[in-house]
Parts: structure tokens; sequence; C-alpha cells
């Protein structure tokens, strides 16, 4: 029952962490308009061709966390306290995408990748993370006609409730995404690991 409950937790994640990334993009938006233009480009484009959809759906995740996941948080955490490894291991994973949007929103997955491969010593978790994650991308931004995958954006409406909040309810809202974000993250962790969490400590010593 456990990994049922660990990749239920890592679907949820992922669909949390989406949805917090398009506020980011939205926020950010506000001040810098087309900042997520390269975003929408470069998950039309991976969605119009088979060998495209491999790629970004099968070859990029494992690639992708075995060179950050795998190697670069792993040898940083030899010299560094595993905090800062993971933001530099995600600043790694966010500029590796290059334009402002992927680079913004991929940094925040880092970071919540980062925190599941540290405290499960396991990127079998993050490969199904980082692939769940690439499917809902193109599923809600891929609107290109030649889409494999569909012609019609998935969820409009919400991406663009979500995405065109003013931005003090939508710093409102982050911070909500934000809460339930560490409490899945904590959840998956303790499920994956067995190792006790702050929220899970937290828990024992309300109820003790």
């Amino acid at each position: 029952k456990r990994p049922i409950a660990v990749y239920g937790g890592l679907i949820l994640l992922d669909l949390l962490i989406g949805s917090a990334c398009l506020i980011l993009l939205g926020i950010a938006a506000h001040f810098s308009p087309g900042i997520a233009d390269p975003f929408f480009r470069s998950d039309q484009r991976a969605a119009e061709t088979p060998v495209l959809l491999f790629t970004v759906l099968i070859l990029a995740p494992i690639i992708e966390e075995t060179a950050f996941r795998g190697l670069i948080l792993h040898h940083l955490k030899r010299v560094l306290p595993a905090n800062i490894a993971i933001v530099i291991s995600a600043l790694c994973f966010g500029l590796w995408h290059r334009d402002p949007g992927m680079v913004i929103y991929t940094f925040f997955w880092g970071l919540v990748i980062g925190a599941v491969c540290n405290a499960t010593g396991k990127i079998r978790h993050t490969i199904v993370m980082h692939m769940l994650g690439n499917l809902l991308e193109m599923l809600v931004f891929s609107t290109t006609g030649k889409a494999i995958l569909g012609k019609r954006v998935f969820l409009p409406a919400y991406r663009s409730w979500i995405m065109g909040l003013p931005v003090v309810p939508a710093i409102l809202m982050m911070l909500l995404f934000l809460v339930l974000i560490f409490v899945v993250t904590e959840a998956v962790i303790y499920l994956a690991s067995g190792k006790e969490t702050v929220l899970i400590r937290l828990i024992k010593t309300g109820f003790s």
C-alpha cells in the first residue's frame, strides 16, 4: 500500500507545484509581460512529433534527474549542507533551461524535487515525478494545432484564471500553495523513507 500512497502523493505534488508555478509566472508577467511566452512555445514544440514527445516525457527526465539530482546534488552534499546543496542544484537545473520563464518554473521545481531526492536517497521517485510534471505541462500549455496530445489546452479556464489574478491575491494564493506543497512533500518523504519529518514531529508533539 505504501508505494501507491507515495506515487499518489507525487501526482498531487505535481499538480500543486504546477499550479504554484502558474501563479509565479502570472506574478512575473505583471512586471515583465511576455515572460511566460518562451515557456509556452517550448511545450508547444515538444508536443508536435513522437520523437519530441518521447524526449520530453521519457528521455529528458531520466537524463536530467541523473545529472542534477543523481550527480550534482549528490556531490554537493559531500562538501556543503544539504539545504544549500539543494538550492544550488535547483539553480543549475533552472539555468539549464535558459529562458526566463523556464528558469523560474524549473528552479521552483528543482527545490521540491531536490528535497524529495535528498530525503529518500532515491532518484527513481524524482524521475517519475519529473515525467508526470512534464506530461502535466504539455496538457496545460500545448495549444499548437500540431499537438499530438490534442489541439485544445487542458483546463484553459483554470490556467487563464490563475495566471490572471491581481498581484496581491496571487501572492496570497501562492502562500497557500506553498503551505500545501510543504505538507504533501513532508508526507511523501515520510511514506517513501520512513524518516520522521518536521511535520510528523510537530504532529506527534501535539498529540503527546
